[in-house]
């Protein structure tokens, strides 16, 4: 692993907070450790195949017309349909930590601590198995990281207008602990979040308008697109594509897979970062889920 980090970033950005746990001298937590962070070195195979094959997923170009081929989105929710699972898990592991947070101010017994080891350590080995699974899938479908995180945004956020809330953490939360132990759940970083996104919704919204020019397309729809860019480039917070006014033909795209959209869908926000880092003192490991 380079240096201290092993950061691994895809689609699927899921849950904004950065876990800790560290236990003095807990060698099933650092051997645990130890396993997860080999995965998340397998993982970042994967994750350099699909790069290396269809690009970063702000180099992707939405169609220029704004019609969503029905067989891509068949792909994506099939892709979906695989995750639902592992998700589910991840899901029920960051649930397991909301309810560490509220104890916050109470302390926590030899009971809460293990639990808290449990959760963190589950979402580290869950975050791994779930981005895996995702990317071998996609690479067996032949898509992309970009178009697949489009689609997500588009039909989950943009369409149906599910909430970009993370599973994950709350603001400015800290668990107090006892025996030995320390669990904190580090404050989510909003604005680095809500950058991030908005950089790649700039992008999609340049390439596809550039794209759509190039083509000789209709200039009403030109100029919309060029609207639709100009909006994301001068958004100052997070604005999601085409804010909840969905183009008619992007909407007759998804309109057909309603129902497998809101059975698939999973409070996980679409560009999962993850990290491990051995702790300073070199008796534990740091999980960052960003």
């Amino acid at each position: 692993m380079a240096g201290r980090n092993n950061w691994l970033l895809g689609c699927g950005i899921g849950c904004l907070a950065v876990i800790v746990i560290t236990v003095l001298g807990g060698v099933l937590l650092f051997n645990t450790g130890k396993k997860v962070v080999a995965r998340f070195e397998e993982l970042g195979d994967t994750q350099r195949t699909l790069a290396d094959r269809f690009g970063e997923v702000a180099d992707y170009v939405p169609p220029a017309d704004g019609v969503l081929p029905a067989e891509r989105v068949e792909i994506f929710l099939r892709v979906q349909d695989t995750l639902q699972e592992t998700g589910r898990e991840l899901v029920g592991h960051g649930r397991a930590l909301q309810d560490l947070e509220r104890q916050k101010g109470k302390g926590i017994g030899p009971g809460g601590i293990l639990r808290g080891i449990r959760g963190v350590v589950g979402i580290g080995r869950n975050a791994a198995a779930y981005l895996q699974e995702r990317n071998e899938a996609l690479l067996a479908a032949e898509m992309g990281l970009g178009e697949y995180t489009y689609l997500y945004v588009l039909g989950y956020h943009s369409w149906l207008g599910r909430s970009f809330d993370p599973t994950f953490g709350e603001p400015s939360t800290r668990v107090n602990t006892e025996h030995g132990a320390r669990i904190e759940i580090g404050d989510r970083d909003d604005e680095r979040r809500a950058a991030r996104l908005q950089d790649l919704f700039r992008d999609w919204a340049a390439n596809q308008h550039q794209a759509a020019v190039a083509a000789g397309l209709d200039a009403a729809w030109c100029e919309r697109l060029a609207a639709e860019a100009a909006a994301a480039a001068a958004a100052d917070s997070l604005r999601l594509p085409w804010a909840g006014e969905l183009p008619p033909a992007l909407a007759a795209g998804l309109d057909p897979f309603r129902s497998r959209f809101e059975s698939t869908y999973l409070p996980l926000d679409p560009l999962v970062g993850v990290g491990v880092e051995r702790d300073h003192d070199g008796e534990g490991f740091d999980f960052n889920i960003e």
